[in-house]
């Protein structure tokens, strides 16, 4: 995480060059690119096991670094291209809700020569066919095979810095996942979900400015993270080599980025052609050999100078970072009614100024700042609720926050009173669902993560009936598609709930189902995902 004065210089390294670049004539900014050698590629799957089938590539030439902020303004300055302005980009529980936000303006990608986010497909796509159009050469988006053979540069290995991701050289390669992306995270947005995927440092939070980073044995920068790269491919094709138009609204995406980690070279995903989000980046691709530099325009060659001064405060900034400081030991935790008294070893680093004390709502859930600039190794949690809380502690060492400590849960069970209503976040025990905070005034908590339940996961309810008999039961819920829903179990019987369409996360309905039979007295109600990609809000149980 970077302190305020380095924050402050990298607004300012984001910004250099855009005056210079406004007062040069309009020419477009071609993009600086490889031109990669024939060669061939065996297909893989996404688990990474061979197929039986190899393509031979062509000749063709590559991004060396994905389409920047600063290029993609002049397509929008040329065309006034209709842009979205809403964009998932704010974090909480992950990247789970469209916000206000477009390319100029969202939390990730703010430097004028970070990678330009917060973009659909289609503005990709018409970026390129701009670009083609302008210059008179046949810039387009690449395949995914391409991609692939270009982000494989002809290593053996699953990444060009070895085989396995946690590499401590993955940061020399990389903008990672890692403890610094961790603390700027919960600096900013005072939320992380505590699994880290690297332990090396590469000092940067969100987006890095393009080359920042290592390049791979091809020249190319940033292709295992940053951004997640669109494609011209659709998904029933990724096999195919075909470089011109496939017409499909769902399209290939490929490698990792900086909030869900470094992906392996054969790693795909699919995306919408309408979707716009803060980890989906482009870059250009051009059949044949990359365009002479003696063809360079001067407004690319103003562009390119103000990158590599760019590149090279970054760099700078990056070493100055400070050390982060050692994960805090041995937190404990006892409970005196709503009252959590948490415990822990006091840091014997002598430059540890503070902590920072975090808590989650469940097992899988996000971490939340509760409490800020703790000068002694313990502290009491006075607001909590019903909930099964998780909690973690951080040291912090000049700005820099430590990985976490080990993690404590508070457990209390709440009997839900019937007739009434089961909130589903309130369980007997940890819950197993991510538990989030519903996006309407009425709702308050529901279970369900950015993919919304899964299945298998399971929750269970302390009950007390005052009068047995048939309850009729309505459960709120959001969800993308009418499927098997869950089955809730009381006394040994089972009931299946089906759910139907809601037209997606945010859209909540109250759906009835069928009856149950209740018997007088407290009882465990288990619910078991049969079927996911819904949210659960609450249940409500009433006599017939």
């Amino acid at each position: 995480m970077l302190t305020t004065s380095l924050l402050m210089t990298s607004t300012l390294i984001g910004t250099a060059g855009l005056g210079d670049l406004d007062t040069l004539p309009q020419q477009a900014i071609e993009p600086i690119m490889i031109t990669l050698p024939k060669g061939e590629y065996t297909l893989r799957d996404t688990e990474g096991k061979y197929l039986n089938r190899t393509v031979q590539i062509a000749p063709f030439s590559l991004g060396k670094y994905e389409v920047t902020v600063a290029e993609f303004n002049q397509f929008i300055q040329a065309t006034n291209y209709t842009m979205p302005d809403k964009c998932y980009h704010k974090t909480a529980n992950g990247l789970t809700f469209e916000a206000k936000g477009n390319w100029q303006a969202n939390d990730k990608s703010t430097g004028f020569y970070h990678p330009v986010t917060c973009i659909t497909w289609h503005a990709a796509h018409a970026y390129t066919q701009w670009l083609a159009k302008v210059t008179g050469k046949p810039y387009r988006l690449p395949t995914s095979v391409e991609w692939a053979y270009a982000a494989k540069a002809k290593q053996s290995s699953d990444y060009y810095f070895g085989d396995k991701d946690r590499n401590p050289q993955a940061c020399d390669f990389e903008n990672v996942r890692d403890l610094s992306s961790e603390g700027e995270r919960q600096f900013h947005t005072n939320s992380s979900n505590g699994r880290l995927k690297w332990d090396c440092i590469d000092n940067t939070g969100y987006t890095s400015v393009v080359g920042t980073f290592k390049p791979n044995q091809f020249g190319l920068h940033d292709m295992l993270s940053n951004l997640n790269e669109m494609t011209l491919s659709c998904p029933e094709d990724w096999g195919a080599t075909e470089t011109s138009e496939q017409n499909c609204h769902t399209k290939i995406s490929v490698g990792g980025d900086w909030k869900y980690g470094i992906k392996p070279y054969f790693h795909r995903s699919n995306m919408p052609t309408d979707f716009s989000g803060a980890v989906e980046g482009f870059r250009i691709a051009l059949s044949g050999l990359a365009p002479p530099i003696e063809q360079q325009t001067l407004r690319t060659a103003v562009f390119k100078a103000s990158l590599e001064a760019a590149q090279h405060a970054a760099r700078t900034q990056n070493k100055l970072a400070s050390e982060i400081p050692d994960a805090v030991q041995q937190l404990k935790i006892k409970q005196n009614g709503l009252l959590t008294h948490l415990s822990w070893q006091k840091s014997p680093d002598p430059e540890v100024s503070s902590y920072r004390v975090y808590r989650s709502y469940s097992s899988r859930g996000a971490l939340k700042l509760i409490a800020n600039n703790v000068l002694d190794p313990y502290f009491t949690d006075a607001n909590s609720d019903v909930f099964t809380y998780r909690y973690a502690v951080v040291a912090v060492k000049h700005f820099m926050q430590s990985d976490y400590s080990n993690q404590v849960y508070a457990s209390r069970v709440h009997t839900h009173i019937l007739p009434g209503r089961i909130e589903a976040e309130n369980t007997a025990g940890k819950n197993r669902n991510t538990v989030e905070v519903t996006n309407d005034l009425d709702g308050r908590y529901h279970i369900g993560g950015w993919r919304g339940v899964l299945p298998e996961q399971s929750s269970r309810y302390k009950i007390k009936v005052s009068k047995a008999g048939l309850y009729k039961v309505h459960s709120r819920v959001a969800s993308k598609e009418s499927n098997q829903g869950f089955t809730l179990s009381v006394n040994g019987k089972q009931y299946p709930f089906p759910i139907t369409d809601t037209g997606g996360f945010q859209h909540w309905q109250t759906q009835e189902g069928t009856a149950i039979f209740l018997e007088k007295g407290e009882h465990h109600l288990d619910l078991a995902v049969t079927e996911g990609n819904w949210r659960l809000n609450w249940i409500d149980m009433h006599p017939m």
